[in-house]
């Protein structure tokens, strides 16, 4: 359809939510498109009441223009329902009784009996729901109330209460018993609270109002997972705090709420590491034991991302002493839930595992106190992909991948964009490392249109990452490494290391895969290198075997330091009991050992496969079943072939020797 023909130019003005389906409005629009064309009129519909006037001969005066039209019904209201009806511009969306009742001034005059008046003669729209019943002037009515307030001292009067209201509003939600629902449910009232917030912080508005009603939106902003709008309003309000003692609590939870949305969106840099300390440091000052954990639970998040491991540990153990003060089960919990993630990375995975269970359970009977808005992650989900990642290692295959996709489910029902992608970036690590393919495919198509969709730039970088790896595994190189590079580039502007570091191991595979050794040793260098840097002690057996594959691919199959580096990644493995990396690792030499003869040697690496006592039907197992089975079928012929015998006295013990 062509949205500029005469005929069909209707059809806009008509969905047009400014002008709120009005018959006289829509009429008058109509009779501008052959002037102005569709998206012209469209783009002066800001000034409605000049706009729509309609000069056509015949049509009665309070016709012909729409401020005309609702003149008319203006002055057939009571002096009282014109005081009321002025008073509701003030609202920038939808609003409740109690919020009208709180703005219009006190008099002689029922508020909500006018409010009711306005409904019947159509002035106010009214919107009947489960949750409540909620009012809204129509936009262009909307324009006229503003237009016939008194003067500006009127709206400051009004847009001031209004604030009042909101704030009360918003920290009731805040501090009520079910309050994750309720801050969730109080995104209807964030027309208004931008409204206001564009008062308050114009040069004459009234910035003290507009600072504690940002403070009080901060958690509506992060539990909408509206990071953008949270970052633009809260610098704001930072920008505006008054230098005093009395405002440093509300710069608390303004840098805070700005650090943790930044960290999301912008990355792990300078600034956000700012915003975070500035926090602590406030927290700190005032002893507020609560907070302080708060935001150190945000800050060892930070780290982790930024891989930045030692410091991590170290904020841990502050937090350790700040649980012992506070003195709560959920503060136990939250701590607990980090510190497995943090052992997770340290690759101690029985301790991992046993505090990520004891977080896990205290979570499953408190589902509503582990929150995005008030902790900066969701620890109950952060608990159950930890325990899947700690599977996974110890080989638990099978029940990796179910953890995996309960975590996935739990952060669906969860509905919260940014704790769905957080379940989703380490269920993308899981599916790919099984070669899952069908479940990471659609796990990283969730996770990129979510993390487009509002604005979560480090998870968008790191499904592209993710995408590489899978057209990787479906040995689509072309489009893998034109992806995996620009993933790495943006993942190194955003200072995630943690999410970098292993897909320059990847970067370094896919070149060797490729026929370019001396691109893949410098990529294995530098990924290994930085590992050893940051103390990934559970990346580096990967990092390791990385290194052995791209030494390989340059110097070929006799390589020492390619064996070298695959044996000191399968002792390693050993040690930390990480199954699954050893698996990865030994199928690596097996291969090496085998184009080198030593068959026997070979077979032996992979006999370890009967340690596994699940996930027999995954990919990467049966494959190294099928080599090891290839091997002993090996072994057996050359033992029982006299030529070969009689060749080699040594027989087969004589091949592993060499």
């Amino acid at each position: 359809m062509d949205a500029d023909h005469p005929e069909n130019g209707v059809l806009i003005p008509c969905r047009n939510t400014r002008l709120d389906g009005n018959p006289l409005a829509i009429e008058i629009a109509a009779a501008r498109v052959s002037a102005f064309g569709v998206k012209g009129l469209a783009g002066r519909l800001e000034d409605r009441l000049s706009l729509l006037e309609d000069a056509r001969r015949g049509t009665p005066a309070r016709h012909r223009t729409i401020a005309a039209a609702i003149d008319w019904s203006y002055q057939l209201l009571s002096e009282h329902e014109q005081l009321v009806f002025r008073c509701l511009g003030i609202f920038s969306g939808s609003f409740s009784l109690e919020a009208a009742v709180a703005i219009v001034p006190p008099g002689d005059h029922d508020t909500a009996l006018i409010v009711a008046d306005l409904v019947c003669k159509s002035l106010l729209s009214v919107d009947v729901g489960e949750n409540g019943t909620r009012f809204r002037l129509p936009e262009i009515a909307r324009a006229f109330a503003l237009g016939k307030l008194i003067d500006q001292s009127e709206q400051d009067m009004l847009a001031a209460n209004l604030a009042s209201c909101l704030t009360a509003m918003l920290r009731k939600c805040a501090d009520g018993p079910n309050r994750v629902q309720m801050a969730r449910d109080a995104v209807k009232e964030l027309d208004n609270v931008r409204g206001v917030l564009d008062w308050a912080f114009a040069a004459n508005g009234k910035k003290s109002a507009g600072v504690a009603l940002a403070v009080a939106a901060v958690p509506v902003w992060l539990e909408n997972s509206l990071l953008a709008e949270c970052i633009a309003w809260t610098s704001k309000a930072v920008d505006r705090l008054d230098p005093t003692a009395e405002c440093e609590r509300d710069e608390m939870v303004l840098k805070a709420a700005l650090g943790l949305a930044m960290m999301y969106t912008e990355g792990m840099t300078g600034r956000t590491r700012e915003a975070l300390n500035r926090a602590i440091e406030i927290a700190v000052s005032l002893e507020d034991h609560k907070w302080e954990l708060r935001v150190r639970l945000a800050f060892v998040l930070f780290l982790h991302r930024r891989g930045d491991l030692k410091a991590a540990r170290a904020e841990i153990e502050r937090m350790d002493r700040l649980v012992s003060d506070i003195d709560e089960p959920i503060a136990v919990a939250m701590v607990k839930s980090v510190k497995a993630e943090s052992l997770y990375f340290s690759a101690r995975y029985p301790a991992a595992f046993e505090l990520a269970v004891q977080a896990d359970s205290y979570f499953q009977t408190h589902p509503d106190t582990s929150t995005i808005g008030r902790w900066g992650v969701n620890h109950s989900i952060n608990a159950q992909c930890v325990m899947a990642s700690v599977d996974w290692c110890e080989g638990r295959l099978d029940r990796a991948r179910r953890t995996s996709l309960a975590a996935q489910e739990a952060a669906e029902r969860n509905g919260h964009p940014t704790a769905i992608c957080q379940a989703l970036v380490w269920c993308c690590t899981i599916y790919l490392r099984m070669e899952e393919l069908d479940l990471a495919e659609a796990a990283i198509l969730r996770l990129r249109q979510l993390a487009e969709a509002n604005n979560i730039q480090s998870y968008v970088f790191s499904a592209m990452a993710f995408e590489s790896r899978l057209l990787f595994l479906e040995q689509e190189f072309e489009r893998s490494e034109q992806l995996l590079r620009t993933g790495i580039i943006n993942l190194s502007d955003a200072r995630y290391d943690n999410a970098r570091v292993p897909f320059l191991g990847r970067l370094a595979e896919l070149l060797a895969a490729t026929g370019r050794p001396e691109e893949a040793v410098l990529a294995s260098t530098e990924s290994l290198d930085r590992t050893r840097a940051i103390d990934a002690l559970g990346m580096l057996p990967d990092a390791l075997r990385i290194h052995g594959t791209a030494l390989q691919a340059l110097e070929g199959s006799q390589s020492r330091a390619a064996e070298s580096h695959f044996r000191e990644a399968i002792a390693m493995s050993r040690q930390q009991g990480a199954l699954g990396w050893e698996l990865k690792a030994a199928e690596c030499l097996a291969d090496m050992l085998r184009l080198q003869g030593r068959i026997e040697e070979a077979s032996t690496l992979l006999g370890r496969l009967g340690l596994f006592l699940e996930g027999h039907a995954t990919a990467p197992f049966r494959r190294a079943k099928r080599i090891l089975e290839g091997l002993q079928g090996a072994v057996s012929k050359e033992a029982s072939d006299p030529a070969v015998r009689a060749l080699d006295p040594g027989g087969i013990d004589g091949l592993s020797r060499r």
